[in-house]
């Protein structure tokens, strides 16, 4: 039986967009060293960005959780990142470029948090997922050694960093089971003062 828009399920990612410049080129070089040299097939096919939330929906709501992120995004300032340094999270083998300042990030993803999550939980198989420590992801599901060893190596050169600036989110979905997502929505931040936010219900 084929599926239709109230049962197919999609996976949606929410980010924040880093833009072509000096950083973005210094982390796809960083990118494309760890998968050359640590076989690292992960390295290299994600696009540089910081993930903000990870949700399931069935595709028939996906219309009106686009609307509601752009009715969000209206009221985000535009800001400035400025990445740190390497480092790394053993338990699940990532090798990540830090930030120095994660208050703005974590004021997004509370602002989702506090409008979206009670009404996400209604329409998936698990709860959304919220960046609760924002990074930039080098690499991730590595081989325990070669973690160990590309983690050493970053860690031990100076990269000096240029900071980008941040003006959107973009939303990607994918099929379950399916690696490669899609790009679906840009929300330009507007930056506007007074948080009108739709009442009710998300859906």
């Amino acid at each position: 039986m084929s599926e239709d828009a109230e049962t197919r399920t999609f996976e949606y990612l929410l980010v924040l967009d880093i833009p072509k410049g000096a950083f973005y080129s210094s982390l796809l070089d960083l990118k494309k060293l760890v998968k050359r040299k640590y076989d690292c097939k992960k390295a290299k096919v994600t696009q540089p960005h910081i993930t903000l939330l990870v949700t399931c929906l069935h595709e028939s709501r996906e219309e009106r959780y686009i609307q509601f992120l752009k009715e969000i995004s209206e009221y985000i300032t535009p800001f400035d990142i400025s990445p740190t340094n390497c480092k790394g999270y053993q338990s699940n083998l990532v090798v990540y470029v830090d930030v120095k300042d994660k208050l703005p990030i974590q004021a997004i993803v509370k602002r989702l948090r506090g409008k979206l999550n009670r009404t996400l939980k209604r329409y998936q198989s698990f709860s959304p997922r919220y960046c609760s420590d924002p990074h930039i992801t080098i690499a991730k599901d590595m081989d325990k050694a070669d973690y160990e060893m590309a983690l050493a190596e970053l860690k031990s050169v100076d990269h000096n960093f240029e900071y980008f600036h941040v003006g959107q989110m973009i939303l990607l979905k994918k099929r379950l089971g399916i690696f490669r997502h899609e790009v679906i929505g840009y929300f330009e931040f507007l930056g506007k003062t007074e948080a009108r936010y739709v009442q009710g219900e998300l859906f």
